[in-house]
């Protein structure tokens, strides 16, 4: 290896391990909720940090619970939209004080995800 190469190959490693910790741990339905909740951008446009943690879960979460279902059920939210989605649907089932603080947040995404259940759409050409 040339001297040269080694920062290389740190910047690559650092970038890597960076993003297998990305994703941020919730121990509650509630924290989940608020950080969901909060605005998606700031007034300069750039994202809320709180806003990127909670969609980061969600697909992690999302990632997970593909792995689960039958072939041909797919979620009908994905991507950017989950983090609004998932606020609707607890906002509509009632997250209640006691609700949100004693239920994990990976139960609460669980329960949002079986409920978006759908046949996948056929892919385009």
């Amino acid at each position: 290896m040339t001297p040269a190469r080694l920062p290389l190959i740190i910047a690559t490693t650092l970038a890597l391990s960076a993003g297998a910790a990305h994703a941020y741990t919730y121990k509650s339905a509630r924290k989940l909720y608020d950080d969901c909740a909060a605005p998606a951008t700031l007034k300069n446009g750039a994202p809320t940090a709180r806003r990127e943690q909670c969609l980061g879960y969600l697909k992690q979460a999302l990632n997970a619970w593909n792995l689960t279902q039958d072939n041909g059920t797919c979620s009908a939210h994905v991507g950017e939209g989950l983090a609004d989605a998932y606020v609707k649907y607890w906002q509509k089932r009632g997250l209640g004080v006691l609700k949100g603080e004693f239920r994990s947040a990976e139960a609460s995404a669980n329960d949002f995800l079986d409920s978006q259940k759908q046949p996948c759409k056929p892919r385009q050409p």
